[in-house]
C-alpha cells in the first residue's frame, strides 16, 4: 500500500510540474506580447487620436469680467423726471444693496 501511495504522489507531482511548466510558458509568452504592445505606444499619436475623437470644435469659454452697475442720475433732473423723486431714491437704494461693486462680506457659520 505504501508503494502505491508513493507511485500516486509521484505521478501527481509530475503532472503538477508539467502544468506549472505550461503555465510559466504561457506567462512568458503573454509577457513578451504585452511588452511589444507597450513599446508601440506613441504619446503624440495617442493624444492626437483622443483630441480627434473627442473634439467639439467649439471655442473655449472666455472669462467674463465683472463690471459693477453704476447709475448716475443727477439730483437736478428729479424735477424734470416723470417719476417721483421718492421712487427714484428707493430704486437707487435697492440697486445699491442688491448689486455690489465690491465682493460682499462672507458670513462664516460655526457648525
Amino acid at each position: 500500500m505504501e508503494e502505491i501511495l508513493i507511485d500516486v504522489v509521484k505521478e501527481k507531482l509530475q503532472r503538477y510540474l508539467y502544468f506549472q511548466n505550461i503555465f510559466n510558458k504561457n506567462i512568458c509568452s503573454e509577457f513578451e506580447n504585452t511588452t511589444l504592445v507597450i513599446e508601440k505606444i506613441n504619446a503624440n499619436l495617442e493624444t492626437k487620436d483622443f483630441i480627434e475623437k473627442n473634439n467639439t470644435y467649439c471655442l473655449p469659454p472666455y472669462k467674463f469680467e465683472f463690471i459693477p452697475y453704476t447709475f448716475d442720475i443727477p439730483t437736478k433732473s428729479f424735477d424734470q423726471s416723470p417719476y417721483p423723486s421718492e421712487i427714484i431714491k428707493e430704486v437707487k437704494i435697492f440697486i445699491s444693496n442688491a448689486f455690489y461693486s465690491e465682493s460682499p462680506e462672507i458670513e462664516v457659520y460655526n457648525i
